[in-house]
């Protein structure tokens, strides 16, 4: 079984996407991280995700018309998009009403889940209806 090894810069990276919200992308991750450490190589960014999501420790989010983005939490958690600004919020919900839920409408045994809804956010909603009243104010 081969051992799993605990770099410097795989170590950075995970602290990282703990401590941040706005699940980044690889090359955002890249980008920051490169900051305070200029020798660091986008192959190092990519090889390390790609270890600390087949470790579990944490998730990758993919989607057909994006880039992936990676989430410091791998416990079950919902994420909500933007449709407008691309933003992802973390959900959370009691575990236990929606493993209920969830339980009663799966036909069979369920080990894990993922749920994401798509909407706007509250800035993107205000944005939009303040052009709106711009616009009738206008017009």
């Amino acid at each position: 079984m081969k051992e799993k090894r605990e770099t410097f810069q795989k170590a950075v990276i995970l602290r990282y996407l703990q401590k941040t919200t706005t699940h980044p992308t690889a090359e955002t991750i890249y980008q920051e991280i490169k900051r305070k450490l200029p020798q660091l190589s986008r192959a190092t960014v990519y090889r390390n995700l790609k270890r600390l999501k087949e470790e579990g420790r944490i998730l990758e989010l993919t989607f057909a018309d994006r880039a992936s983005r990676f989430d410091g939490n791998p416990l079950p958690h919902f994420h909500f998009h933007c449709q407008k600004c691309g933003s992802i919020v973390d959900l959370f919900a009691e575990e236990k009403q929606c493993a209920l839920c969830l339980k009663n409408i799966a036909p069979g045994p369920i080990w894990d889940y993922r749920l994401e809804l798509y909407g706007l956010c509250p800035k993107c909603q205000k944005d939009i209806k303040d052009k709106f009243n711009q616009g009738g104010k206008n017009g």
